[in-house]
């Protein structure tokens, strides 16, 4: 199994756990289902100035810096990163297939 396909797993397991603890159903999806789960969500980001904006419409955002040969980070040294864009950048590979 590649990746990206496990990346679209583990978000969907992600998913299906936040809408079981808010108690709605996770599939189909309601669109305020949807809303509220962006919501709630952490955003993660590399240093471009493009992503300045998540922090001023309320989202959780954290970054990493590439230009710093940056690409993951362990913020509390549980050797788990808690800052990465891999699932995002697995995700746009498949819109480039």
């Amino acid at each position: 199994m590649d990746n990206t396909v496990r990346a679209l797993r583990a978000d969907t397991a992600v998913l299906a756990a936040w809408c079981q603890a808010a108690g709605v159903a996770a599939l189909p999806a309601a669109s305020q289902t949807v809303a509220d789960f962006i919501d709630a969500t952490l955003v993660h980001t590399d240093e471009s100035s493009i992503y300045a904006r998540p922090p001023a419409r309320g989202y959780q955002h954290k970054t990493v810096c590439h230009a710093r040969g940056e690409y993951a980070r362990d913020e509390d040294g549980d050797c788990f990163c808690e800052a990465h864009v891999n699932t995002m950048e697995g995700f746009w590979s498949l819109l480039r297939s």
